[in-house]
């Protein structure tokens, strides 16, 4: 069986504007099924400036982030690869514990609770060379 949709972006920021790539992501899974788009892209948004964050100050080779869309099965999937900097991963299980009072007046850490918020799951791994992915779910 074949997916609805399966989008491969190379972001290279530099060279490329953010809202571009997610106006990309958005017309792709506004053309299937979905039903969340608006909020799962959101998340993905969220996702991505963590990405952009994590490869600030690196060299541009090393600055490009990976972005692997699908939807099949009623699922959306979109998994974000990068080279950046380490990630705590403690971080992740913080946000599903944190409630938006105990960051509302914070001037960051917001985007991991709406990922948490406007996905229904999400994960994160990272290997010994630092390769991270963050991979995004949601049913709709």
């Amino acid at each position: 069986m074949t997916n609805i949709l399966d989008i491969e972006i190379t972001y290279i920021p530099p060279k490329m504007e953010l809202e571009d790539v997610m106006n990309q992501i958005h017309d792709s899974f506004s053309s299937t099924p979905f039903y969340f788009t608006e909020d799962f892209c959101f998340a993905v948004r969220e996702a991505l400036i963590n990405s952009l964050e994590a490869s600030k100050g690196l060299s541009a080779e090393n600055q490009m982030i990976f972005i692997h869309a699908t939807y099949d099965n009623n699922e959306a999937v979109v998994e974000i690869s990068e080279l950046g900097k380490p990630f705590d991963e403690n971080r992740i299980n913080f946000s599903k514990e944190t409630t938006f009072e105990d960051v509302l007046y914070e001037e960051r850490g917001r985007g991991l609770l709406f990922i948490n918020l406007f996905t229904d799951e999400f994960t994160f791994t990272q290997n010994y060379e630092g390769l991270k992915i963050f991979t995004l779910r949601k049913k709709g």
